[in-house]
């Protein structure tokens, strides 16, 4: 099972044809991944990996105009509130991933740091694709 999750601004085509002035995408899945590992005995290993499961996307319209800020009395520290959401839209369809990596044996204690690079399809009337790498420790 692997969670995943991704966020993106939007084009400046998809802004205007939506006549808004900001905005974002943001997705986040949970798929069932098979791993086919490549000398996992080895400090430097790879792998394939993909698979299917449930997407969630949130489309958000935002207005930087609008956006405030708060300063807290007691600290003096001031806090950006960002640009509020003026639409949204969200909804759940399946997709999947497919994609591999490379991983770094840290001695013989079982963690590794890795890279990973992944296509991504949220299947929907109008299909999203994205490619997401990554990098992090693996235990």
């Amino acid at each position: 099972m692997e969670y995943q999750v991704d966020r993106f601004s939007l084009t400046n085509t998809t802004l205007q044809n939506a006549n808004q002035p900001d905005g974002f995408n943001s997705y986040w899945s949970l798929t069932l991944n098979p791993r086919y590992e490549f000398t996992p005995y080895h400090h430097l290993g790879g792998y394939a990996t993909g698979g299917y499961g449930l997407y969630h996307r949130r489309l958000a319209f935002t207005d930087p105009s609008q956006a405030g800020g708060y300063c807290d009395p007691f600290t003096g520290y001031c806090y950006d509130s960002g640009a509020p959401v003026v639409a949204e839209f969200a909804n759940f369809k399946g997709g999947f991933n497919v994609g591999g990596g490379l991983t770094y044996a840290l001695g013989d204690v079982g963690i590794k740091v890795f890279t990973d690079v992944r296509f991504n399809r949220f299947l929907a009337h109008h299909s999203n694709d994205w490619v997401s790498v990554t990098f992090g420790i693996r235990f």
